[in-house]
């Protein structure tokens, strides 16, 4: 799967999504660094995934395959880039607000690509369709 063939599919998710008039709005630049963002957070959380042996999900039956768990991913993980990137920024996101003397509250963000609820899901079955790996030991 290509670069092309990815922000196609992402999309084509993102058009069926209740972001999707959020999306839209957002320019053709800005949709493809926000998925390339978005791709290389989800490759780090699937180790041993080869994108470039996902199949089609044009061309892969009825149910969902390991390409549209990957895509779902990444298109979760790009509306959570979008709307967090201003925050992330500086480090540091607000988790309570006051108004009697005005006060908040921050939690630091350590940065480590974390990925939002959604996305982590899609990654959770995608990681479950992924081929097993044995170790077998003698001792």
């Amino acid at each position: 799967m290509n670069n092309k063939e990815i922000i196609s599919g992402v999309n084509t998710f993102l058009a069926n999504h209740l972001d999707a008039e959020y999306w839209t709005k957002k320019t053709d630049q800005e949709k493809s660094n926000l998925i390339n963002m978005a791709k290389f957070d989800i490759c780090a959380a699937v180790p041993f995934l080869n994108v470039d042996t996902l199949e089609d999900p044009e061309s892969a039956s009825s149910r969902p395959c390991k390409a549209d768990f990957f895509l779902a991913a990444i298109a979760e993980q790009s509306l959570y880039l979008s709307r967090t990137h201003a925050e992330r920024s500086t480090g540091r996101v607000v988790q309570s607000q006051s108004i009697g003397n005005l006060s908040q509250t921050y939690q630091y963000l350590a940065g480590d690509g974390e990925l939002c609820a959604r996305a982590n899901s899609f990654v959770k079955k995608l990681r479950n369709s992924l081929p097993r790996i044995l170790n077998f030991q003698r001792g």
